[in-house]
């Protein structure tokens, strides 16, 4: 059992413990109906569970392997690259609604989001198809540029991390 922050802190924590997918987790029907959006294609599930996880006060948890997941390299997330530039943008509208949760709730969200794109562009470098990395990219630029002391300031990303990021930046045209 635990509170509601906390519960949001563990969908975004590394390594994942709780993570933000809805497969590994049991939610009331009605609620399901009230917030899933399925006009998204991607990154739908991890928008529902900050949407339902605002509207919980606590939520439960078994640390057991009761689910077997097998995620395939021909999966939306992993091959349809046209659809990164949806799933950062919802990324964006989960750090806003994490930050109405708590300032720390947010910090985590932000800090799982600017993973993901340096992530995703780490990946895609030097591949024959660069349009993923390049969107990648630019997400990350623009989202750095415009949240330059919300990201120096964010306690839950590493400095190394920080630094990271910005060389990265430094090093691409």
């Amino acid at each position: 059992h635990m509170e509601q922050e906390e519960f949001v802190k563990h969908l975004f924590d590394t390594p994942r413990t709780i993570g933000g997918s809805n497969w590994n987790k049991i939610f009331r029907k009605d609620k399901i109906l009230e917030f899933y959006d399925e006009t998204l294609k991607i990154c739908e599930d991890n928008l529902f569970l900050i949407n339902y996880c605002k509207n919980i006060e606590n939520a439960g948890y078994i640390n057991k392997p009761l689910y077997c997941i097998f995620e395939r390299s021909n999966s939306a997330t992993r091959s349809d690259y046209t659809k990164l530039t949806t799933g950062l943008k919802v990324r964006e509208k989960i750090i806003l609604i994490s930050r109405d949760i708590s300032r720390e709730s947010g910090m985590y969200a932000e800090k799982d989001f600017l993973d993901s794109c340096y992530l995703y562009y780490k990946q895609l470098q030097g591949k024959e198809d660069k349009q993923y990395a390049l969107c990648s990219l630019e997400l990350l630029k623009n989202y750095l540029k415009n949240n330059l002391f919300k990201v120096l300031f964010n306690s839950k990303i590493f400095w190394r991390t920080k630094l990271l990021y910005f060389i990265t930046l430094l090093q691409t045209k």
